[in-house]
């Protein structure tokens, strides 16, 4: 047992700061509170102690997933590249014959020349060649760093990565927190800061980096005109102290291939596939790469991951009005 020291008489907050050597191991830990004066109050709470690192879903890396089950996916290095006959060369693929990338896209993702595509016009397996339409801008050198696609552009797959992440951005919500907002005593209304889609809990910062929650039955918010409205009572006994919202905003969409990816990877990675198969098979009377079919399984997975994000808001979130 250990006994906390006041942080603020304010707040009436108190806090202990718990030795990191005594939690070394990793896992979720259990705290009880016990007030046993002016009357007794007991209050658990948990608490998880984990690594700082976590895996973080970039663009490419979805992409990459995406071509994977479609079996649409290449990459390497290659040794040099003659801007002159627009060839590069040591560009080695297991089980192609000559010719076999003619038509397929050539995309740098990494070192020299990078972000640069290209459009296949040949290659020789003998001597490792591939020969581009058209020469490039910068030329690559052997620290270029490519992907080669053949039934799908470079924007084909970031297009279908942005879709599928706006079909599900309504209710796939990412926490978002604000500090922008100063209480003032004679100010009931404020304007909500952009991209909060709801708002779940409103704060006051006690003291420096101190934070009390505001009941929900003294603030409310109108979604039509973006504000926030604080009981008078609240701004009146605490004006001038600043505000934390703490709501949900939808996730963003990727602009360069290091972007962060905010959707679960069990539901982007086949819904951008599926979308891929589903461009693919609009008009054919055949299927006969069998774009249908594995549409069908891709869409199955999206459905299922799709429903399980359904559940993923905070248990206390308060929808905009």
């Amino acid at each position: 047992a250990q006994t906390p020291s006041a942080v603020t008489g304010i707040s009436g907050a108190y806090s202990y700061t718990i030795d990191g050597a005594v939690l070394a191991t990793l896992g979720t830990y259990l705290v009880t509170w016990t007030v046993s004066s002016p009357f007794d109050y007991v209050e658990r709470t948990s608490f998880t102690v984990g690594n700082e690192v976590t895996e973080q879903l970039t663009r490419k890396d979805v992409r990459w997933a995406a071509s994977r089950r479609l079996g649409d996916l290449w990459y390497g290095t290659l040794s040099a590249y003659n801007s002159s006959t627009k060839v590069a060369t040591d560009i080695k693929l297991v089980n192609h014959t000559d010719g076999a990338l003619k038509g397929s896209h050539f995309y740098i993702y990494s070192g020299l020349g990078i972000g640069q595509e290209n459009l296949i016009t040949d290659n020789d397996q003998s001597d490792t060649s591939v020969t581009f339409t058209t020469a490039f801008t910068t030329n690559p050198d052997s620290t270029s760093y490519w992907e080669i696609h053949k039934q799908f552009t470079i924007d084909d797959y970031n297009i279908a990565i942005k879709l599928a992440i706006l079909e599900v951005a309504h209710f796939c919500s990412v926490p978002a927190n604000s500090y922008a907002l100063t209480m003032a005593a004679t100010t009931y209304e404020y304007a909500i800061p952009n991209g909060l889609g709801e708002i779940y809990m409103v704060e006051i910062e006690w003291a420096d980096d101190i934070w009390q929650e505001i009941s929900p039955s003294k603030w409310s918010t109108n979604r039509a005109e973006g504000t926030l409205k604080i009981h008078p009572r609240v701004t009146g006994a605490y004006g001038d102290r600043s505000i934390r919202l703490r709501g949900l905003r939808p996730p963003t969409n990727p602009a360069t291939d290091t972007s962060i990816i905010e959707v679960p990877a069990a539901y982007i990675i086949p819904k951008t596939a599926s979308l891929l198969c589903d461009g693919k098979i609009t008009g054919r009377d055949n299927d006969t790469k069998g774009w249908g079919a594995r549409k069908q399984i891709l869409e199955g997975e999206a459905m299922y991951a799709k429903a399980k994000m359904s559940y993923g808001k905070p248990a206390n979130t308060r929808k905009v009005r």
